[in-house]
């Protein structure tokens, strides 16, 4: 991508322009959305950990990745 000279003026452009280049959406979701989320039939592990990733990114909880991934094992043995 390349921009044009001048187009980013300050770091809030920079901010909005990252975020919307690398994240489809930054809206906020609940905890129990990637503890429940499964990977989806065909679809590639690493494609999967990505969305995870992307999710837990949105939470607004605080909790480490490896936290989320502990919990998920530990709900999944149960």
């Amino acid at each position: 991508m390349k921009l044009p000279e001048g187009s980013i003026k300050n770091w809030n452009d920079l901010k909005k322009l990252f975020l919307t280049r690398f994240f489809e959406d930054d809206s906020e979701i609940a905890m129990t959305t990637p503890l429940t989320t499964r990977q989806q039939k065909g679809e590639l592990v690493k494609a999967f950990v990505k969305r995870f990733q992307n999710m837990k990114l949105r939470c607004p909880s605080g909790m480490t990745q490896a936290t989320l991934v502990t919990a998920i094992i530990y709900k999944s043995h149960s």
